[in-house]
């Protein structure tokens, strides 16, 4: 298969996700993901259309592996974060994704993430 049929198949794809067939439209999606697994555009698509946020959050995590930069799936990730029900389990994929965005220290401070230093260097 070619670039062709992942066009073909992409511009499905969002018609049928706009004509608010969700189920059929993330199929299209998974077939343009297994001619090319980092199609970024098939990747935010199944973001958007997931049912679970932890899979939104695995989708937009391999965009965000793949182009640090994109903007659509750094937004992504913080809609799908605040849709995790348990407290916990959004702070941890918060800790996750900001690693991921390259995000290295602690918010608010300089010290790297997991450092257990305190912040007089002790």
């Amino acid at each position: 298969m070619d670039a062709a049929e992942v066009k073909r198949l992409l511009d499905l794809g969002r018609s049928t996700a706009e004509a608010g067939h969700w189920a059929t439209a993330r199929r299209y999606f998974a077939q343009v993901l297994s001619i090319d697994p980092t199609n970024e555009e098939a990747l935010l698509w199944q973001a958007g259309l997931a049912d679970d946020p932890r899979e939104s959050i695995a989708y937009l995590t391999q965009v965000l592996t793949l182009n640090p930069d994109n903007e659509r799936a750094k937004a992504g990730m913080e809609w799908a974060l605040a849709r995790l029900p348990d407290e916990e389990a959004r702070l941890l994929w918060e800790e996750r994704s900001r690693l991921l965005r390259g995000e290295r220290e602690h918010p608010g401070t300089s010290q790297p993430a997991g450092s257990t230093a305190k912040p007089d260097g002790r």
